[in-house]
């Protein structure tokens, strides 16, 4: 599952960078959980993290084709009430998440929810 949070007050969203070894390793994405996760699975990795989840949507299913493997993915937008650090996890702004933190395209249909 992929979640979109969007934080209140200035724009700014968050993403964390993918290991370096393995599948899109290195690049940037929005918090991700493997396999599909309900919303109240969504809410104890988000609360995990630090994070106060005010509100919680599901986004459109998505898939992504690589050359070996399907990606079938569910999105969440999570509004957060209370922004937290949280370890290897960035908050960025629209214009630093369109030219400093490059988002792979297996994401990219979520891109459009990271700062509605």
């Amino acid at each position: 599952s992929s979640i979109s949070l969007v934080p209140p007050g200035p724009q700014h969203h968050e993403g964390r960078r993918r290991p370096a070894e393995g599948l899109l390793g290195g690049l940037y994405e929005f918090p991700c959980m493997n396999g599909y996760a309900g919303e109240a699975a969504v809410q104890d990795y988000l609360a995990d993290g630090g994070l106060t989840v005010g509100t919680l949507s599901p986004l459109p299913a998505a898939k992504h084709l690589f050359s070996h493997i399907e990606w079938r993915m569910q999105g969440y937008a999570a509004c957060v009430s209370a922004p937290a650090p949280v370890a290897d996890w960035l908050w960025v702004t629209p214009s630093e998440l369109d030219t400093v933190y490059a988002i792979p395209s297996a994401y990219a249909v979520y891109r459009p929810y990271a700062f509605a």
